[in-house]
């Protein structure tokens, strides 16, 4: 028995090594998990891989349409990629929906200066 657990505990330690590893399986355990994507979307970001990130974040907006921190996140890796035009969307909604928290005020502040741009 002992050997199972121990054997068990080094397969998980193992798949959670780091934010990315944990995550992915997360998704593939509960790939209907908004939060798992968006997770896995931030977990790429940290990484600068934003194409996976975007991905991600897209999903977990497919997947739970009032996720504002996923509009958010989908905003700031459009920008990484020079989506400006498409983020202000993602802003824009975070902006309107979101409750008054640390990241409002920036992402406004980056809906702003984006909308400025696009005229």
């Amino acid at each position: 028995m002992i050997i199972v657990c121990c054997c068990t505990a080094y397969i998980r330690n193992s798949l959670w090594s780091s934010p990315l590893t944990l995550w992915q399986d997360v998704v593939q355990k509960k790939p209907w998990s908004a939060r798992a994507h968006n997770n896995l979307g931030n977990s790429y970001g940290l990484l600068n891989r934003w194409p996976e990130a975007i991905t991600e974040y897209r999903q977990a907006l497919a997947l739970n349409r009032y996720n504002v921190e996923a509009y958010y996140n989908l905003g700031m890796c459009l920008e990484k990629v020079n989506l400006g035009n498409e983020a202000v969307y993602y802003y824009g909604i975070y902006c309107k929906d979101a409750p008054p928290t640390a990241l409002k005020p920036i992402a406004c502040e980056r809906y702003d200066a984006l909308s400025k741009n696009k005229k």
